[in-house]
């Protein structure tokens, strides 16, 4: 949750890799975090979205006493190992940076945009 109440932040899994293993069906391989915050001051309600995948090493013989059923997951649980991963303090202040930035009409090009592409 973002320190700054006029600015809100909301964490989404919009995708996952699974795949069978000797143990388990459907174990979780990987999966793409999406963190968007938004200024509710901003009479435009600006906001900045990153995307990030998370990739875990399983082998097939994997044996963990934490482990969640595939069928027993809730977007909370992928959720918390995401944040587990990342730096939630610095995905927040990058967050709000590109919004300030967008505020300012500052814009970041990229490929194909650069002049030595035109």
């Amino acid at each position: 949750m973002s320190s700054d109440p006029t600015k809100t932040i909301s964490w989404n899994i919009p995708q996952m890799t699974v795949r069978d293993t000797d143990n388990h069906t459907n174990v979780v391989l990987s999966f793409i975090v999406q963190v968007t915050m938004t200024d509710l001051n901003s009479p435009t309600a600006d906001s900045s979205t990153l995307k990030s995948c998370i990739k875990f090493n399983i082998e097939d013989n994997f044996s963990d006493s934490n482990f969640i059923a595939y069928e027993n997951l809730t977007e909370e649980n992928v959720i918390d190992w995401a944040k587990q991963h990342l730096n939630e303090t610095s995905i927040e202040a990058d967050l709000s940076a590109d919004i300030d930035l967008k505020r300012k009409n500052l814009r970041i090009l990229n490929q194909p945009d650069l002049p030595w592409n035109i």
